[in-house]
């Protein structure tokens, strides 16, 4: 007992912005979800390269698309403590509504495992 009570007076009033374990699963699923579009922007372009008229054109075009959505989402940062805050909000403004929200969830959610 006198551990968690230490536990819990080291913890006090910090408030982690995310778990370490989650915002590393997420920079690397982050990662290989970026190397995987630039892969396929490279490949298209190579492609492209080799094609020539209107196909080329568009093959260049769809590889500067990924090539930019690569690098978006390497750029993403997702907040946790915004999201949570958010949440909370929405929570307190229509607990009604996330009541219904919540309920139907579990109904389908249910119905889903039912099936399994």
């Amino acid at each position: 007992m006198d551990q968690a009570n230490d536990f819990g007076r080291e913890t006090r009033g910090q408030t982690p912005s995310q778990p370490p374990e989650l915002g590393s699963t997420f920079e690397r699923a982050k990662e290989g979800v970026a190397e995987r579009l630039h892969s396929a922007a490279e490949s298209l372009k190579e492609n492209a390269d080799e094609a020539s008229g209107a196909a080329a054109g568009y093959g260049r075009k769809a590889a500067r698309w990924l090539d930019d959505s690569a690098r978006q989402v390497k750029d993403f940062d997702f907040d946790f403590d915004q999201i949570k805050a958010d949440f909370e909000d929405r929570v307190r403004r229509s607990p009604g509504r996330a009541l219904l929200v919540a309920g139907a969830a579990g109904l389908i959610l249910g119905a889903l495992l039912r099936r399994s």
